[in-house]
């Protein structure tokens, strides 16, 4: 599945990647000012979250292969594939991506950021709220760099609204 509930808001990336980041933080309860793209990313955002100045980075969770195929669908009319996610997948691409941007991170630690945010969001088919509160019962998730990790999932009609996660960090 392409993540279309976050794409198709806007148009360029850091545009998309600062909304995005807004309004799954706002969801979220985070309280959010001064808040907007970096000309020189990374980080992707900044502004003050929940009071102190943050740097905020942006990624998607997303089956690259099947978001490849589900492009090329909907390019052609036809009903996007969307990929059947396990816990235990969805617990080790989270911990790849905290993993990853904890790294970037790392470059700009120490500098004016009193907080390092990491918002992740998704619209994977199968990845609904009470599908993703399951597969994050009890997960930890090794983080250095960075103060707080956010995931957020596209807008649910039932419940009328975008759950968030906030999820649980281990320092390292």
């Amino acid at each position: 599945m392409t993540d279309s509930f976050w794409d198709r808001r806007w148009f360029a990336k850091p545009v998309q990647e600062c909304g995005a980041a807004r309004k799954i933080l706002r969801l979220a309860r985070f309280k959010i000012s001064k808040f907007g793209p970096r000309k020189d990313d990374p980080p992707d955002c900044e502004g003050f979250v929940n009071g102190k100045w943050s740097a905020v980075e942006v990624t998607r969770l997303t089956h690259e292969k099947t978001r490849k195929r589900a492009v090329k669908a909907i390019s052609q009319g036809k009903p996007p594939p969307y990929y059947s996610w396990k816990r235990d997948e969805v617990v080790r691409e989270l911990q790849k991506q905290i993993t990853t941007k904890a790294k970037g991170v790392a470059r700009y630690k120490g500098g004016k950021y009193q907080r390092y945010v990491l918002v992740i969001h998704t619209a994977e088919f199968v990845l609904d709220g009470s599908t993703m509160r399951e597969f994050l019962k009890g997960a930890t998730f090794q983080c250095g760099a960075l103060t707080d990790v956010v995931l957020g999932l596209s807008y649910e009609p039932a419940s009328k609204r975008c759950p968030t996660f906030r999820l649980r960090l281990i320092r390292v």
